[in-house]
């Protein structure tokens, strides 16, 4: 965790809050861990809430440990690549996450306005609720 964080200190201070948050949710502390640890790496904060929101989620879907880490990679990737795109849609929508619902919330278009392919940058990306 000290690679993942930068620094020994903030390693620490990760893991400690990797023990803790992993009290208060159904999961293992190895799949936690992955799940902060590809979070971080995509360059996303799992301590400002991003991490909560997606295993709040998961538990609605099932809580499976492949689905946390589906929907993961796939927020991940779109916030590496600063918009969501088709690719991960289809991967939130395979992960059985009501994305496109989400989108017509977020954009104020209806869901047969949404086509994949529509981008959302950045600046208005949010982790899905």
């Amino acid at each position: 965790m000290n690679a993942v964080m930068g620094s020994m200190a903030e390693g620490e201070r990760a893991t400690e809050w990797i023990k803790e948050f992993t009290k208060a949710t159904p999961l293992q502390l190895d799949q936690v861990t992955e799940a902060f640890a590809m979070l971080k790496n995509f360059g996303l904060d799992p301590m400002d809430g991003t991490m909560q929101a997606i295993v709040d989620v998961n538990s609605k879907l099932g809580g499976s440990q492949e689905r946390l880490r589906r929907i993961s990679l796939a927020l991940g990737q779109a916030w590496g690549k600063e918009k969501l795109q088709g690719k991960e849609i289809r991967q939130l929508v395979e992960a059985g996450v009501p994305v496109w619902n989400t989108l017509a919330t977020v954009t104020g278009k209806n869901v047969t306005e949404l086509r994949p392919g529509y981008f959302i940058n950045k600046s208005r990306f949010r982790p899905i609720t």
